[in-house]
């Protein structure tokens, strides 16, 4: 008797041992593994206290202005309309699929909305034209990581549709984390066609994987602008990191006048590609103001417009270096040096083709080139070149004039 109750308490105590040790175990999985194994994929407020969901979709409906989703689940169940004001995160890392566009705001609307990926999220874009900022903000800061495989992964306006007006503003904010694309045809990470748009870019990496796709895409139609001051604009694979055209025109508005300029403003950050056109001009009006940053390429030309009435001015301590044709201006361009340095390394910096009315003035800053600092061939109507200060100096010949219809004043 007395040794069956010896068993007995024996299998008892390893039976509540097994059960404590169970609950240990338990208690010591993190409250958002444990909800995770559960189903749950996001929670708003704190780890442990806050309120779990099943899916992004019903956090964000649950969501007040200015709260924080926290995804702790891979997932692809999405808001398609963001009309509210809130944050997606994550601390270890998920993964949310975008299968669908998600639209910010809604177009020509006041129902505004604003979205700030941050945190360690990880954004997989299987659709083009991914996040559509319609009116409101797109805010990508901290660790976020973005990245698709089709053309555009942020677009302001649809392309082709005339009604998108823009009369309330939208705009994309990039602080921090990493965007990847994989665009063809001209395409860029951030496409912009419509007026009223603004691109803020103080930090993070923006990465072009193809040769045919670009970092900014622009319709110059749209009146807008973007704004580069810090972060890295990389393209390694052979193309170039800004493009504007004239594929898309929207509205009265759409018509090649001085009231729908495209601005591009850089004072800062690294822009750098393997191909020809850093910057690629290819519509009328727009103006490119370069007072800081270092833009270069392994290959040809940083600035080619082939649109007409393009200002280009270049100050401060900016650097923009290619192997030749520095800054190839079309026709009714003007270009202004008063700082910073343009620089070839094997041929021509400023290279003027058969061009009328362009406008070259040099008061400051350093022009300079293996071959030659400025270059002129063909015949040039009405276009010349004033340089009264800043250095401009070249290995072979400083100046090389092929051509005829140039105008040189030299006074500095």
């Amino acid at each position: 008797m007395k040794k069956n109750l010896k068993i007995t308490l024996a299998i008892i105590i390893s039976v509540l041992l097994a059960i404590s040790c169970g609950a240990v175990a338990a208690f010591a999985a993190t409250t958002d593994e444990a909800q995770a194994s559960s189903g749950k994929v996001a929670r708003i407020g704190a780890e442990g206290t806050g309120t779990y969901y099943s899916s992004l979709s019903d956090a964000y409906n649950a969501a007040n202005d200015g709260d924080v989703i926290t995804v702790i689940k891979d997932t692809s169940a999405i808001p398609t309309q963001i009309h509210k004001k809130v944050t997606f995160t994550s601390e270890n890392g998920s993964t949310v699929t975008f299968g669908s566009q998600v639209h910010i705001g809604v177009a020509d609307s006041a129902t505004v909305g604003e979205l700030t990926i941050a945190g360690n999220l990880r954004i997989n874009a299987t659709t083009n034209d991914t996040i559509m900022v319609n009116s409101g903000k797109l805010n990508i800061k901290e660790d976020a990581y973005l990245t698709i495989n089709n053309n555009t992964i942020i677009n302001f306006g649809t392309n082709g549709n005339g009604s998108l007006m823009g009369t309330y503003p939208a705009e994309v904010n990039i602080s921090g984390g990493t965007i990847e694309g994989a665009g063809k045809d001209n395409y860029g990470i951030i496409g912009v066609y419509r007026n009223n748009c603004t691109v803020n870019i103080t930090g993070g990496e923006l990465v072009q994987k193809n040769s045919g796709g670009r970092i900014l895409t622009l319709s110059p139609s749209s009146n807008s602008v973007v704004n580069i001051s810090g972060g890295e604009l990389i393209n390694n694979a052979g193309g170039g990191l800004i493009y504007t055209h004239t594929r898309w025109s929207y509205g009265s508005n759409a018509n090649n006048n001085t009231d729908t300029k495209a601005t591009i403003n850089i004072n800062g950050g690294n822009l750098t590609c393997s191909g020809s056109n850093l910057i690629y001009v290819c519509h009328n009006y727009v103006d490119i103001n370069i007072s800081g940053g270092n833009l270069t390429t392994t290959g040809s030309t940083v600035i080619k417009s082939d649109g007409g009435n393009t200002d280009i001015n270049i100050s401060g301590d900016a650097y923009l270096e290619a192997k030749n044709m520095t800054i190839r201006p079309n026709n009714g361009t003007n270009i202004t040096i008063s700082g910073g340095e343009v620089k070839a390394t094997d041929d021509s910096t400023i290279y003027l083709d058969g061009k009328s009315n362009v406008k070259v003035d040099i008061t400051g800053g350093k022009v300079t080139a293996t071959n030659s600092a400025i270059k002129d061939v063909n015949t040039n109507s009405n276009t010349q070149v004033n340089i009264s200060g800043g250095e401009v100096a070249a290995t072979y010949m400083t100046i090389a004039t092929y051509g005829s219809g140039m105008t040189y004043n030299i006074s500095g």
